[in-house]
């Protein structure tokens, strides 16, 4: 059976029934995306691997970018399981082709949104590859938003913070300059204007200061995850673990006019990008109807749709009133 067949969602489900109680599958989140596992108490830890070639293209990625990006890959999982992260351990695979100075701009990088998260580098150490840059990342923090992010319920409000898509048309930006730079010997490509989708894509920030100010307003949780792979990966994903079905409403869907200018010049629907595009990294939560007003009153939040019972399904309403099924991203299929 090849994997297109029951996409990456009914692979993740074969395999945690593979394990019983006590060996993972009665706590560990399967398929969580980099989501944090408890290790006893308030204790929290989160690991990402990210591969050359797969996760980026270091044609166009700075390193020193990746180095930041790698440690906002890593504590994401933490802060979208509610809780705060405190330490990073990092491990490198590097070929002959990186010099002693490619390492040490990505350390940079590594070094400066460890000072932006309040994390300190515990642990780092170095090994071979063969084949190109691999990064091995694992955080680890304690509860601190009041929430392990798993219990949503028919009839709750369904948030997301900032914007979506911008972090995708940016990565399509970038792959379309570098094959004008293969076809073109004198080549100078053109980012005019489009800064904001660059920095999405090469040195995302998460909106800690939003998630903070849910919890000094009292908002109560019910639901927790950041958006790392589409919003509809992360509504499947809630689906999974909470029992519930969606209604997300695509003129809800906050999306800048830089995206949507973008996704013009590509002849995408700029919906599209915002629903399957990926590492937006912001935050997907819900919260019951009683909170609405708290809501409202937030700056970077926006309410996008609510919480159904399962029978219901996923589905997007469209902006004429029809509804599409929402399904998540093969990721058998992805270039």
């Amino acid at each position: 059976m090849e994997i297109k067949e029951i996409g990456k969602e009914g692979l993740v489900e074969r395999i945690s029934k593979l394990f019983g109680e006590g060996q993972g599958g009665g706590h560990a989140d399967f398929g969580g995306y980099g989501v944090a596992s408890s290790l006893g108490g308030r204790g929290l830890s989160a690991s990402v691997l990210l591969m050359e070639g797969v996760d980026f293209d270091l044609v166009y990625f700075p390193l020193n970018y990746l180095g930041f990006k790698t440690v906002t890959s890593a504590v994401a999982g933490i802060y979208g399981s509610g809780g705060k992260p405190d330490h990073l351990s990092l491990v490198l695979g590097i070929s002959q082709r990186f010099q002693v100075e490619d390492v040490e701009f990505f350390m940079r990088g590594v070094s400066e949104a460890c000072r932006f998260y309040g994390v300190d580098l515990s642990f780092f150490d170095l090994t071979s590859s063969l084949t190109g840059f691999a990064i091995s990342a694992t955080s680890f923090g304690e509860s601190a938003y009041g929430t392990t992010g798993q219990q949503a319920d028919p009839g709750e409000l369904i948030c997301v913070t900032g914007d979506l898509g911008a972090a995708y048309m940016g990565l399509q930006l970038m792959v379309r300059e570098k094959k004008a730079f293969d076809a073109t010997i004198d080549f100078h490509p053109d980012f005019g204007g489009r800064e904001y989708l660059l920095e999405r894509q090469l040195k995302p920030v998460l909106p800690v200061p939003v998630l903070e100010a849910l919890g000094e307003s009292r908002v109560h949780l019910t639901f927790l995850s950041v958006l790392r792979s589409g919003l509809s990966d992360a509504l499947v994903r809630m689906s999974r673990i909470s029992g519930v079905g969606c209604r997300i409403y695509e003129k809800s869907l906050p999306i800048d006019f830089q995206t949507v200018r973008m996704s013009e010049d590509f002849g995408l629907d700029p919906s599209l990008a915002a629903m399957h595009g990926g590492e937006d990294y912001q935050f997907l939560f819900t919260v019951p109807l009683t909170d609405k007003e708290r809501i409202d009153a937030l700056t970077g939040v926006t309410a996008i749709g609510f919480t159904t019972e399962t029978s219901e399904g996923l589905s997007l309403v469209g902006r004429s009133g029809g509804t599409t099924p929402i399904r998540p991203d093969d990721y058998a299929t992805k270039d």
